[in-house]
């Protein structure tokens, strides 16, 4: 029975199907993308005579179409637009589907008073005038900000515009780079806009502007744009080529109702849109709080209690891929605070780590492998936190030695060749690489070892860090790194908001901002014992592993949501 009624509410109104699913969209829409969707969804049903019904009383558009060419053959005789080229002839095979009974195909500048672009001279810029906009001077919706547009003079303006002017209920199109991204004009006042733009004149009294606008928004005619695009160097569409658009024309009655409709919904969509902006920044608020509970924790008490509160919003909260982000850094943050593992005071304290690491580098010295080691300072003023019992704060060439080992490429074709844009910004993740031959490398670059941390110097890609199990030669904005300590905790430290801060902070270069090795190594460096700095590592690696497996799971539901919404739409 509901399937009976479904198909004769269908046969009665075509738009029953959008109406069903504007009932239940808000079950599977979660983003503003999906929003979008549903607007180009909108249009679309729009311009094929699906959004509202037909009324057999209305004047057919073979009627409204006549009455348009005769007022424009007028207008043409008395000067006001110029004499209109024939268009081409629009066969059977040409349009994308078939209109209602009522509506005809046309072309674009047939259903238009006149489509053109203002006189290519530019105009010189002057600090008041008449605006003259461009795609840049666009705004959110179908704003204009002409108060931040090119002024030109009253007598450039007149010159400009002999061949067409934007007025009130035209539409500016971009011919080139955002193309079709356009504005119908809703102010009266003079103005033009730059020839990078079609002016189109609606035929006010026989087409609707607000349905020739949204008609110029609508899948149509991005198929059009896709059809006609010229691909050069800068993509563009021709004045000739937008005249000669597919344009289905309904009955002005018709067009009137499709308007109101559009706004109706379009209303729905921007007020669907607003929630679920504001719903994305309260998780994220709130998981910004959860986490931010976690860091300034006094005690292991607070910090377990703050632990369970964001344990049980785990679900919500984490649905939000941003979140992940936030929680990414938050454990290596924890971990380097030494708030992740319990401390064991059976651990051999980090005093007694630094010996170490002074004697294996005087050996190292004696071996002439490293330059004559600085002596290790144990720094206990101006940290940027406090450290567990057994723990320590010292400088980073206490603890790591930065490699350089040039090597001329020619002799190492096939080596890996690694650049900061092989490496993942902020996760220590290696991703697609390729070798010194197909990089086309010829300068000398530093040879890096299996076991080396390498380290883009270059702001911004400060956060990228990665440890390296192969041998290989790195671009010359890499540090190879020598790490005395447990690589992998050296590799999440230089991971940690922390570092990166403090990294970011020591440049004040503009020309080429780059941290050089001297305040690298004077960089501050919380240290662990040993056996901790272990037990930190498996648990970043557990944790991690399952924001990973967290993220895949999150990236395979938004297919399958992505896809289900596409099929609905598709159905409509």
């Amino acid at each position: 029975m509901l399937l009976d009624a479904h198909t004769a509410a269908e046969q009665l109104d075509p738009a029953a199907p959008l109406a069903m699913l504007l009932h239940h969209f808000d079950v599977i829409v979660q983003t503003p993308a999906d929003v979008d969707k549903l607007d180009a969804a909108i249009l679309q049903l729009a311009v094929e005579g699906k959004l509202v019904a037909q009324d057999p009383n209305d004047e057919p558009a073979t009627v409204l179409f006549k009455h348009i060419q005769k007022t424009k053959n007028a207008l043409a005789k008395n000067g006001v637009i110029p004499k209109q080229k024939k268009q081409t002839q629009i066969d059977g095979t040409e349009t994308p589907y078939a209109v209602p009974s009522g509506w005809i195909w046309c072309r674009w500048n047939d259903a238009s008073m006149h489509i053109a672009d203002v006189d290519h001279k530019m105009p010189e810029a002057l600090d008041s005038g008449i605006p003259y906009i461009s795609p840049k001077d666009f705004t959110a919706g179908n704003g204009i900000d002409f108060s931040s547009a090119k002024k030109i003079s009253s007598q450039d303006f007149t010159a400009l515009s002999r061949k067409i002017k934007p007025e009130f209920g035209d539409i500016i199109f971009p011919r080139y780079g955002t193309i079709g991204v356009n504005r119908l004009v809703e102010v009266d006042f003079d103005f033009l806009a730059s020839y990078s733009c079609a002016i189109v004149k609606t035929m006010t009294g026989y087409v609707v502007p607000q349905y020739a606008y949204y008609y110029s928004l609508s899948p149509l005619v991005q198929k059009e744009i896709e059809k006609y695009i010229n691909k050069t160097t800068q993509p563009n569409v021709g004045i000739r080529s937008i005249q000669d658009f597919l344009f289905p024309l309904p009955p002005l009655a018709e067009q009137k109702r499709i308007v109101a409709r559009v706004d109706e919904l379009r209303r729905h969509t921007a007020a669907l849109r607003a929630e679920l902006a504001a719903a994305a920044q309260d998780a994220v608020t709130v998981n910004n709080a959860a986490l931010n509970r976690l860091h300034t924790a006094e005690d292991a008490e607070v910090f377990d209690a703050a632990w369970q509160t964001l344990r049980h919003a785990f679900d919500p909260l984490y649905s939000v891929p941003q979140n992940l982000t936030a929680l990414r850094q938050t454990i290596l943050q924890l971990a380097v605070q030494g708030k992740l593992v319990p401390q064991d005071p059976n651990d051999e304290p980090a005093t007694e780590l630094i010996k170490r690491i002074e004697a294996e580098k005087e050996r190292l010295y004696k071996e002439a492998l490293i330059g004559k080691p600085t002596k290790a300072e144990i720094v206990r003023r101006n940290v940027p936190f406090s450290v567990p019992e057994l723990w320590l704060w010292t400088k980073f060439e206490t603890v790591a030695n930065i490699a350089s080992n040039l090597t001329d490429p020619s002799s190492h074709l096939d080596f890996p060749h690694i650049a900061p844009n092989n490496i993942e910004k902020g996760t220590g993740k290696l991703l697609e690489y390729r070798t010194v031959r197909e990089d086309d490398v010829r300068s000398s670059k530093h040879r890096f070892y299996p076991g080396q941390i390498l380290y883009s110097k270059i702001r911004p890609n400060l956060s990228k860090v990665v440890v390296v199990d192969f041998e290989g030669l790195c671009s010359a904005d890499m540090y190879p790194i020598d790490s005395h300590i447990d690589t992998r905790f050296q590799h999440l430290y230089m991971l940690s908001e922390t570092f990166v801060s403090m990294a970011t902070n020591t440049d004040t270069r503009v020309a080429m901002p780059k941290i050089n090795q001297t305040e690298l190594n004077k960089l501050l460096v919380p240290l662990p014992p040993l056996a901790e700095q272990e037990r930190i590592v498996a648990k970043v690696d557990e944790l991690l592993a399952l924001c990973d497996l967290l993220e895949g799971e999150l990236i395979e539901a938004e297919a399958v949501r992505v896809r289900l919404v596409d099929a609905v739409l598709a159905g409509v």
